[in-house]
C-alpha cells in the first residue's frame, strides 16, 4: 500500500504541514472534482438538462479554487464552510430538481459526499451542519412528493436506469476510495500514536529513575544538613526546633559551646531562597562558622567575616542572621543582628522584643565597606536579663504562617504572630524549653491547619538560669 500512501501525501499534503482534518479535506475535494467531471460525461451522453452540466462544471472550478486556497493559502476553515454552502444550498437543490430528484443517482452521491465533508468539522459545527443538510434534504423529498412536476424526469425508463447505474457505480468507487484513504490515514495515525506512546513510556521510566535518584540524593543531602544543625552536648537550659518546608531548607541554626568556658554561641539565619540553593548557602555559612567562631569572640566581627565570604557568591540571595553569645555567669546575651527578626524576651509574665536598634542589613547585600559608608556596620548589643527569663530566637516561618483555608486577600490572611503568638508565649512560659517548643509547634500546626508550611521554621529557646 506504499503507492496509496504516496498518493495520499501527494494530494493531501505533508503531515508536518497540515492537521489530519485538512489533509482529508484536500482528498475529498479531489474526489469531488473527479465526480463532477465524470458526472458531466453522463449528463452529456444522456442529453440531460443544461443545468446538470453547468452546475457540476462550476462545482469543479470551485473545487480547484478551494483546494488551492486551503493547500497553499492555508484557509482551511473558510474553504470548508464555503464548500458546504455551495453543496448544501446550490448543488444539492439544483441537481435534485433537474436530475430526477429521488429517482436520480447523483443526488444520493452528493448526499454522501456532503455528509463526508460535514464529518470533518468538530463539535457543534459538525452537528449544526448535519442538521441543516438533513433538513434541506428532507424538504426536497417533501416538495417532490407534493409537487412532482417541479422535478425534471427522464426521457425513458432506460435513461433513468442508466443514470442510476452509472452514478451508483461511480458513487461506490469514490466512497470506497475515500473510505480506504480514511482508514489508511487512521492506521498511520494510530501507529504513530503507538510509537509515540512507547517512546513516552520509555522516557517516563527514565525520568522516574532520575527522580528516584534525585530523591535519594536529596535524602542524603538532608541527612548531611541535619548533622550540622544541632547541639554539641546536652544543655538543659537551651533547645531548638528545625522544620524545613522541603527536604532541604534555607533556614539554619547552630549552637557553639565553647570548650574552656560555660559560654555558648548561638547562630540563626534565614536564606531568601529555599530548597537546594538555600541549603548550599547554609553549608557555606556552617563551614565558615566552624573556622571563625573558635577564634573570634566579637559577634559583629563574626557577621563581618561571613559577609565577606557570602557577598557576591549567593546568586542574588541574601541572608538574615543573628549571632550571639550567652554568658551564664552574668545572664548576659551579646549579639549582632544582620537584618533578622528581633528575638522575643519572656520575663516576669511579660513578652516583648529584644532591642533591635543595632540591626543592620542582611548578609550578602552589600560589602562591609559599603555598610560602613552607609553608617550601617554590624555592631554588638548586650542585654542582661533576670534569672528565669526566656529568650526565643526564630525565623519568620513561625511569625508569618497563615491558615491554609484563609482567603487570599491580604486583609483576611492574619498571621500567627498577630493572632496568638504573644499570649501563647506567656501561657507556656513555665514549661521547660523542650516542652515549650513542642507546644508552640503544635499550636502552630493547629493554627495553620496542617503540617505543610510555606516557609522553613527555626526556633531556639534559651533560659537564663
Amino acid at each position: 500500500m506504499r503507492w496509496l500512501e504516496k498518493l495520499f501525501v501527494l494530494t493531501a499534503g505533508r503531515e508536518d504541514s497540515y492537521p489530519i482534518e485538512q489533509r482529508l479535506f484536500h482528498v475529498v475535494i479531489i474526489m469531488g472534482l473527479l465526480v463532477a467531471l465524470l458526472g458531466n460525461i453522463n449528463h452529456i451522453i444522456m442529453h440531460d438538462h443544461i443545468m446538470t452540466i453547468i452546475i457540476p462544471t462550476l462545482f469543479a472550478v470551485f473545487s480547484v479554487f478551494f483546494y488551492h486556497l486551503s493547500r497553499f493559502g492555508n484557509k482551511y476553515n473558510l474553504c470548508v464552510w464555503l464548500y458546504l454552502f455551495i453543496l448544501i444550498l446550490i448543488v444539492t437543490p439544483v441537481l435534485w430538481f433537474f436530475n430526477g430528484g429521488s429517482r436520480g443517482g447523483f443526488d444520493h452521491y452528493i448526499f454522501l459526499f456532503t455528509i463526508g465533508i460535514c464529518s470533518l468539522l468538530r463539535g457543534k459545527a459538525r452537528i449544526l451542519s448535519l442538521i441543516l443538510y438533513i433538513f434541506i434534504y428532507s424538504a426536497l423529498i417533501t416538495i417532490e412528493y407534493f409537487y412532482p412536476g417541479m422535478v425534471t424526469g427522464f426521457y425513458s425508463e432506460a435513461t433513468r436506469l442508466f443514470n442510476l447505474t452509472y452514478s451508483m457505480v461511480l458513487c461506490m468507487i469514490m466512497v470506497v476510495s475515500v473510505f480506504v484513504i480514511y482508514v489508511n490515514a487512521y492506521e498511520n495515525q494510530k501507529n504513530k500514536v503507538s510509537k509515540y506512546s512507547a517512546e513516552l513510556e520509555k522516557e517516563r521510566n527514565v525520568l522516574s529513575d532520575k527522580i528516584d535518584t534525585m530523591n535519594l540524593e536529596l535524602d542524603m543531602a538532608r541527612s548531611i544538613q541535619r548533622q550540622f544543625i544541632g547541639i554539641k552536648r546536652n544543655l538543659h537550659f537551651i533547645d531548638f526546633v528545625y522544620h524545613p518546608m522541603a527536604k532541604l531548607g534555607g533556614d539554619f541554626l547552630h549552637l557553639f559551646p565553647f570548650r574552656y568556658s560555660d559560654e555558648i554561641g548561638i547562630f540563626i539565619s534565614d536564606v531568601s531562597g529555599h530548597g537546594v540553593p538555600g541549603a548550599l548557602i547554609t553549608s557555606m555559612i556552617y563551614s565558615h562558622l566552624l573556622e571563625i567562631v573558635p577564634r573570634i569572640t566579637n559577634p559583629a566581627q563574626v557577621l563581618e567575616s561571613l559577609n565577606n565570604v557570602l557577598y557576591g557568591n549567593t546568586g542574588n540571595n541574601f541572608v538574615t542572621a543573628i549571632y550571639g553569645i550567652y554568658y551564664p555567669s552574668k545572664n548576659e546575651f551579646s549579639y549582632a543582628n544582620a537584618g533578622h527578626n528581633s528575638p522575643y524576651v519572656i520575663e516576669s509574665g511579660k513578652c516583648g522584643l529584644l532591642d533591635d536598634s543595632g540591626r543592620s542589613l542582611p548578609l550578602a547585600v552589600m560589602s562591609n565597606s559599603e555598610l560602613v559608608a552607609m553608617d550601617k556596620p554590624y555592631i554588638v548589643k548586650s542585654e542582661q536579663l533576670k534569672k528565669g527569663s526566656r529568650l526565643l530566637l526564630y525565623t519568620d516561618g513561625l511569625t508569618d504562617a497563615v491558615n491554609i483555608n484563609s482567603r487570599e486577600d491580604y486583609d483576611y490572611r492574619q498571621n500567627f504572630e498577630s493572632v496568638c503568638l504573644i499570649d501563647l508565649f506567656k501561657e507556656l512560659s513555665k514549661m521547660t524549653t523542650q516542652e515549650f517548643l513542642y507546644q508552640v509547634m503544635e499550636k502552630l500546626k493547629q493554627f495553620r491547619g496542617g503540617e505543610d508550611f510555606e516557609d522553613d521554621i527555626c526556633l531556639v529557646c534559651l533560659d537564663f538560669t
